[in-house]
């Protein structure tokens, strides 16, 4: 049975006290024993070194939880619950043992044990404990071998945006890829495949993952922006540290600090302030910046240069490469 702020959750109740909380529990309930059927299994995700990766045995599961103001507790019986002195009810035991660290529960006798660690226990919450099925296991299986086949046909396959060799360089160095100016196209693509696997393992919703990375590759504005702020970086044009965040190169004065939560992405933190209207002034500067540096006298893919032209009101049309590069350089100039 379960209790709310220590009063039985009766879910037949029809005074209205606790009429959201009823409605959440058969709807939580209904949509588990769909799920699930008539058995769930918990198991323990706290692994030991000295054990070899093998659960921690045994596992310690609370019976109490707060769940914002409200406060819950489970219980196998009403013999558990006890009254204190003061008049303060509680349990006698407030923790249930997860022997093996494994936890079965039959859903036709037990269904409040398993709302209670689903929709309340911490545990379950960050992670610690999780429900062994078999198939929410092939399904993330499937989806993971489904968002590899993506981003391979993505980087390798011939109807990707990536086949340009000067589109790829651009997506490799908007990303911040070391030699993605000069590296071979081969060891480019390995590298991006690389560099997108690794963002997906990482728990941040600012990662460059697989779904993130087939957006991005489609943003024309983004790939071009992003590979001129990744070029002004490897240029040491641009430069972080840890007090000051972004700052130029050569006064140190900054351009842009990086909030704490941002630090693991402080690249694109980068690029998203630039790419802001508001801060016209200050990519101004970045590009008159290059273009003083003799960025644009020396090679530059043909798009990112269509591209500037058009930022700066420059004519593209029937302009080749080296003379579309000298009229950037000469409206900075002026």
């Amino acid at each position: 049975m379960l209790l709310i702020n220590w009063q039985v959750f009766n879910t037949s109740d029809t005074s209205g006290k606790f009429a959201e909380e009823i409605k959440h529990y058969e709807m939580a309930t209904k949509g588990i024993r769909n799920k699930y059927g008539d058995m769930i299994r918990f198991v323990s995700t706290q692994l030991a070194a000295d054990l070899k990766g093998q659960a921690i045995p045994p596992c310690t599961l609370p019976l109490v939880a707060r769940d914002g103001l409200t406060e819950w507790a489970y219980t196998g019986n009403t013999g558990n619950i006890r009254t204190t002195k003061d008049g303060h009810v509680t349990l006698t035991r407030k923790s249930k043992i997860m022997k093996q660290s494994e936890l079965n529960v039959d859903l036709r006798k037990d269904i409040d044990l398993a709302y209670f660690i689903i929709e309340k226990s911490p545990l379950f919450k960050k992670g610690a404990i999780k429900i062994d099925d078999i198939r929410e296991a092939q399904e993330e299986q499937g989806r993971m071998e489904r968002e590899a086949i993506k981003l391979k046909a993505a980087i390798w396959g011939e109807a990707s945006p990536l086949t340009a060799e000067g589109t790829l360089r651009q997506v490799c160095a908007a990303l911040g890829i070391a030699n993605a100016d000069k590296g071979t196209e081969t060891a480019l693509r390995i590298k991006l495949e690389n560099h997108i696997e690794a963002e997906n393992k990482k728990k941040d919703v600012h990662a460059m993952t697989t779904a993130n990375f087939l957006d991005f590759i489609n943003m024309g504005d983004e790939i071009q922006r992003r590979g001129i702020v990744g070029k002004a970086v490897q240029r040491k044009i641009l430069d972080y540290t840890k007090m000051h965040g972004w700052i130029w190169g050569i006064s140190r004065s900054t351009v842009v600090r990086v909030p704490d939560t941002r630090y693991g992405d402080r690249f694109a933190y980068l690029c998203e302030f630039f790419g802001n209207e508001a801060n016209k002034e200050v990519w101004d500067s970045l590009i008159r910046e290059l273009s003083e540096q003799g960025y644009f006298e020396d090679e530059q893919p043909y798009e990112e240069l269509k591209w500037l032209a058009k930022q700066y009101g420059i004519a593209i049309s029937q302009t080749k490469k080296t003379d579309l590069a000298a009229k950037i350089r000469d409206h900075f100039k002026a």
